[in-house]
């Protein structure tokens, strides 16, 4: 994690994959309960109340944004969203963040 993702247009679905991985880039299953992620602006502000969200513990999940999550409220025509996952393997906290930018539909 930590890239940036293909561009989402603004009130269609959009879906991020990701796959937990240890510092030897092993795929790993993160401890039951506690994958959590939120999504927020370039500012950190929270985009739809989408803060700690809960996610069973796998090697990966996915993430389904839309409706309200995908709108621009900003005037620019694009705008730069992140999701941050946070999560603990064998006792020890991880987190990372995915980029991507949002295009207004007209």
């Amino acid at each position: 994690m930590g890239e940036r993702l293909k561009e989402a247009l603004e009130e269609s679905t959009y879906f991020v994959d990701i796959t937990f991985r240890d510092e030897d880039d092993e795929v790993v299953i993160p401890d039951k309960d506690t994958v959590f992620w939120s999504l927020t602006d370039n500012s950190h502000e929270v985009i739809n109340s989408r803060y700690y969200e809960s996610e069973a513990s796998a090697s990966e999940v996915t993430v389904r944004l839309e409706g309200n999550d995908l709108v621009i409220h900003e005037e620019s025509p694009v705008v730069g969203r992140k999701i941050t996952v946070e999560w603990e393997h064998d006792g020890e906290p991880a987190q990372a963040e995915v980029a991507f930018l949002l295009r207004k539909i007209y």
